[in-house]
C-alpha cells in the first residue's frame, strides 16, 4: 500500500485496509474555490432585466465560470427558459461557437439550445428548462435506490453515446448539470458550452479520446453520487465530498451498507482506469446499466422524489403520516437488485404477514390506520347516483348494439351476394420523428445556425407552427452554399418510401437525402457536408401539401434539404416547413 505523506505521524485506523477506488485524472478531487470570479465585461444583471428584448430574468440559479445562469421567461413564447450570461472577452466567441455546435445534438436527453447572441453588455445562451429538479437537489434528500441509480445513469450514458458519435463532448458533467423532470425524464445541460465557460489549463491538449474518457469517468462519478448522495468530483455541487482513503475513494458499499454488490462493482469498473475490466465508452456504461436494471422501471419513484422538491406537483404514491410527524414514506433500498424490491415503510411495528397490509403496485403499504385511506370514501348518495347512471348507460349500449345487428342483418338479406376478392394493402406506416437539427454545414459554406428553437415545430403535428430558415438578404440561398435543411432522426433504421411536406412559403425546391452507402448501418449522421449524402427524390413544392414517393430505403436519418427559397415582399429570401411526415 502506498504510504501517505503523513503516515508515520498518525495512528493506523480500521479503514486504512479497506479497498478503495484509485483517483482518476479525469475526476480530480474536490478543492473548494476561495473566491468567486470577477464578472468583468458583463453588465450587472438583476431579476427583471430583459435580455435581447425577449428573455426576462427571474432568478439567478448559479455562477458558472465568469458568468451566471438564470431562470427566465421567454416573453415571445410565454415559456420558462434557462439563460446563461457571460462577459465579452477573448473567450466569448469560443463560447458562442460551442453553443451553436451543441444545438446540433440530436438526442432528446440534452436540453436544447434555443438562442445565442452578443451585444455591448455581454453575451448569452438560451436553453430549454426542465420542469423538475436537478440531481443535486434530489440527492440532497438522500441517495437513490439501486434501480433508480441504474436508470438515471443509463439515460445519461445513452445520451452521451449519441453525442460522442457526432464528436460532441460535455467534459463538465456533475449532478448540477443533470435534471429529473416531473415525468421522470433525465435531461442533460451544458453540452460543450460548460467546458468553454469553465476552461482549464490543459483543455487545449485534450484529444477526442481524452474528452470521451472524461465523460465516461463522470458517469462513474454520477453513479457513485446516486448511490451515496456524495460527490467525488472537483465541482462544488451542494453535496458532501465523497469519503476517501489515502489510495482513493471508498467504494459505495463501504459508504452506504446495503448497496447493490453489482452496482458497487460497476462503479469501480467505470471510475478506475486501472481496473482490468474498465468500461471505457458511454455505450458500454449504458449497456451495463441496462443489463443490471433489466425490465424494472423506477420512473414512478423518481417522479415522487421530484414532487417533494417542486411546487404544485402531486406525488404518485400515497403518503400516510408517521405518528407524531407528517412526512413522506421511507424508502428502504434493496440490498441486491435481483433479490428485493423497494418497500414503503409506513408502520414500523406492522407485521409483513398482517392481512391488512395490501400490495399496491409492487410496494407494500400498511393500511391499518383507518384515518389514512388510500383514496377518499365516496358518499353513499353519490355512489347510488353513479350506480343508476352506469346502469342506464349499459342499457343504452345494449340497445344500440341490438339495433346495429338487426339493421345489418336486414341489409345483408337484401344485398346481392358478391364473391369476396382480396385487395392488396397499400397502407404505409408512419415513421415518427424523434428529434431534429439544422443541417447548414460550414464545410458547404453555411453558418451551422438556423433557428434551432423552431426545429420541433416542423414535426409537432401542428401545421399552425413552422420552422423557418433565416431571412437571406437576397431572394435565393446564398451562392456560397448549395442549400439548407433539417436532419431528422427516426430513432432506428426503418423503411421509408414517402415524405409529406407541408409549407407556407412557396414555391420552393427541396431534395431528400439519406446517408451514402449502407444507410441502415449508419449509427451517427455525417454533419460535414451534404456531398456525403445520397439524394433519393427532388421536387419543386408549389402546393401547401406535397407528397413525394421514392424507392424504399431503410435508414434512421433523413435530410430534407431546401435548394431554393421564396422571394419575400421585403426583397429577402426564406423558406419553411410547417410539418414533415415520413412513411414506409
Amino acid at each position: 500500500m502506498t504510504q501517505h505523506p503523513n503516515e508515520e505521524s498518525r495512528p493506523r485506523r480500521a479503514h486504512d485496509d479497506e479497498p478503495s477506488i484509485p483517483s482518476s485524472p479525469f475526476l480530480p478531487e474536490f478543492t473548494p474555490e476561495e473566491t468567486q470570479p470577477i464578472l468583468t465585461g458583463l453588465a450587472p444583471l438583476v431579476p427583471g432585466a430583459l435580455i435581447a428584448d425577449r428573455f426576462r430574468l427571474r432568478e439567478m440559479l448559479t455562477n458558472i465560470g465568469g458568468g451566471t445562469r438564470w431562470s427566465a421567461l421567454d416573453e415571445s413564447l410565454s415559456r420558462t427558459v434557462l439563460v446563461t450570461a457571460f462577459p465579452n472577452d477573448e473567450n466569448t466567441a469560443i463560447c458562442l461557437e460551442a453553443a451553436r455546435m451543441a444545438s446540433g445534438a440530436m438526442d432528446a436527453r440534452f436540453l436544447r439550445i434555443l438562442d445565442a447572441g452578443q451585444d455591448a453588455d455581454g453575451a448569452f445562451v438560451v436553453s430549454e428548462k426542465a420542469d423538475g429538479a436537478s440531481l443535486s437537489e434530489v440527492l440532497s434528500l438522500g441517495p437513490l435506490s439501486g434501480e433508480e441509480s441504474a436508470f438515471v445513469i443509463r439515460e445519461i450514458a445513452e445520451g452521451l453515446a449519441t453525442a460522442h458519435t457526432m464528436q460532441q463532448y460535455h467534459c463538465r458533467l456533475d449532478p448540477s448539470k443533470i435534471f429529473l423532470s416531473t415525468t421522470g425524464e433525465v435531461k442533460i445541460l451544458g453540452l460543450r458550452l460548460d467546458q468553454t465557460l469553465t476552461p482549464r489549463e490543459n483543455d487545449h491538449k485534450l484529444i477526442r479520446s481524452d474528452m470521451e474518457a472524461m465523460d465516461v469517468v463522470a458517469c462513474g462519478g454520477l453513479l457513485y453520487s446516486c448511490l451515496t448522495a456524495t460527490w467525488p468530483g472537483a465541482a462544488d455541487v451542494g453535496l458532501p465530498s465523497s469519503p476517501r482513503n489515502p489510495e482513493g475513494l471508498k467504494p459505495p458499499i463501504h459508504v452506504r451498507p446495503g448497496t447493490s454488490v453489482e452496482l458497487n462493482r460497476l462503479t469501480t469498473q467505470i471510475l478506475s482506469l486501472k481496473d482490468p475490466e474498465h468500461i471505457d465508452t458511454a455505450f458500454g456504461v449504458a449497456e451495463a446499466m441496462g443489463s443490471t436494471l433489466g425490465s424494472k422501471d423506477p420512473t414512478p419513484w423518481l417522479v415522487d422524489r421530484v414532487a417533494q422538491l417542486t411546487e404544485n406537483a402531486q406525488p404518485v404514491l400515497p403518503s400516510p403520516p408517521i405518528p407524531g410527524q407528517a412526512q413522506r414514506p421511507t424508502i428502504v433500498p434493496a440490498r441486491d437488485l435481483d433479490e428485493q424490491s423497494l418497500t414503503v415503510v409506513v408502520d414500523a411495528h406492522a407485521s409483513p404477514e398482517d392481512p391488512s397490509d395490501q400490495p399496491l403496485g409492487g410496494f407494500t403499504v400498511n393500511t391499518k390506520n383507518p384515518a389514512v385511506p388510500l383514496r377518499p370514501p365516496i358518499p353513499p348518495d353519490r355512489a347510488r347516483a353513479w350506480s343508476r347512471v352506469f346502469l342506464a348507460l349499459v342499457v343504452l349500449v345494449i340497445l344500440a348494439l341490438m339495433s346495429s345487428v338487426i339493421i345489418g342483418l336486414y341489409h345483408s338479406a337484401r344485398s346481392p351476394k358478391v364473391k369476396d376478392t382480396p385487395t392488396p394493402s397499400t397502407e404505409l406506416t408512419i415513421r415518427p420523428i424523434m428529434s431534429g437539427a439544422a443541417f447548414d454545414s460550414k464545410e458547404d459554406g453555411g453558418s451551422g445556425w438556423e433557428r434551432p428553437e423552431e426545429i420541433p415545430y416542423a414535426f409537432d403535428g401542428d401545421i399552425s407552427t413552422a420552422w423557418h430558415t433565416e431571412e437571406y438578404e437576397e431572394p435565393v440561398i446564398p451562392t456560397k452554399k448549395p442549400g439548407v435543411g433539417l436532419i431528422l432522426d427516426l430513432g432506428s433504421a426503418v423503411p421509408v418510401s414517402q415524405a409529406t411536406l407541408t409549407i407556407n412559403l412557396r414555391p420552393t425546391s427541396v431534395t431528400i437525402y439519406v446517408p451514402a452507402g449502407d444507410a441502415a448501418a449508419v449509427e451517427a449522421p455525417d454533419m460535414i457536408s451534404i456531398t456525403h449524402w445520397t439524394p433519393v427524390v427532388q421536387s419543386e413544392l408549389t402546393e401547401p401539401v406535397t407528397t413525394l414517393d421514392f424507392s424504399s430505403v431503410t435508414t434512421r436519418y433523413v435530410i430534407v434539404y431546401i435548394t431554393r427559397v421564396v422571394d419575400l415582399s421585403n426583397g429577402n429570401g426564406q423558406a419553411d416547413f410547417a410539418e414533415i411526415v415520413f412513411a414506409g
